[in-house]
């Protein structure tokens, strides 16, 4: 098995210093940061986005020796899992990890960036099996943004998600959406009304100030008409489907309880 570590000394001289990026990785930081409201700027103590590239840039680090041996250890146990279970897509899919110190401790969370896994200290101090989680809910994000069409169908036809819709800047601005490096820019629904998102708390300080919400779009204009400020009043425990695919299939294999319907379409 091949593992890429992408790394590079930290160069704070350089913002546009993605030599140690894949280019999907480094497309989709752009498109993140282009996303981003100023909520999302002032959780990583960013003034603009420019600020916020050259902060991830140089939070880029070395992955030293003994967290190199728990990351190969810990991706062999996880393409285990994938073998045993028969997911021959999710096998495909190659293991590539940049290492990052986050500025703020509490947004040292893993994501996705392209091709790339983005993991900080916080991984390395999980138990194995918890990394194992981890690792393969990782990898289904990779994996729905190779193939989207793959992740597309077992979306609508295993978790039910048949509804979406445009979600522009304006509107992330006025509800205090969360931007998440793993999802796509739309909103998506079971039932075409309610449409679940990560909404900030008035005063945000790190990426985990935010609960589960919910709106319901006016039907021809596309505006909020109602928010709700608990998701599960409408059945959503997830902001996006394809979290929810992320967490329910990582929890599902880690379980050996995930169905052989959903295994073949992975």
């Amino acid at each position: 098995m091949r593992l890429d570590y992408n790394y590079v000394t930290p160069n704070k001289n350089c913002v546009h210093n993605n030599a140690a990026l894949s280019a999907s990785c480094w497309r989709e930081l752009e498109q993140y940061a282009a996303r981003m409201t100023h909520l999302d700027l002032s959780v990583h103590s960013c003034p603009s986005r420019s600020a916020f590239l050259a902060q991830f840039l140089a939070s880029i680090t070395p992955l030293p020796s003994e967290e190199a041996t728990i990351l190969h250890a810990a991706a062999i146990a996880a393409d285990g899992v994938l073998l045993k279970h028969g997911c021959r897509l999710l096998l495909r899919v190659p293991w590539k990890f940049v290492r990052i110190a986050p500025a703020q401790a509490a947004n040292d969370l893993p994501h996705t960036l392209g091709d790339s896994i983005v993991l900080g200290p916080s991984f390395f101090a999980q138990a194995p099996q918890a990394q194992l989680v981890t690792l393969i809910h990782e990898k289904i994000h990779v994996f729905q943004k190779l193939l989207p069409a793959q992740a597309g169908l077992f979306i609508a036809s295993v978790l039910g998600y048949y509804h979406s819709a445009p979600c522009p800047g304006g509107l992330r601005q006025v509800l205090r959406m969360r931007c998440n490096p793993d999802l796509d820019s739309r909103l998506y629904s079971r039932d075409g009304l309610w449409f679940p998102f990560e909404q900030y708390h008035v005063r945000p300080h790190s990426l985990r100030d935010a609960s589960l919400a919910c709106v319901r779009m006016c039907q021809g204009c596309g505006s909020p008409a109602e928010v709700s400020p608990r998701a599960a009043d409408h059945g959503y425990r997830y902001e996006h489907p394809l979290e929810e695919m992320a967490y329910v299939v990582s929890g599902q294999l880690a379980t050996g309880t995930l169905p052989p319907s959903s295994a073949q379409l992975l």
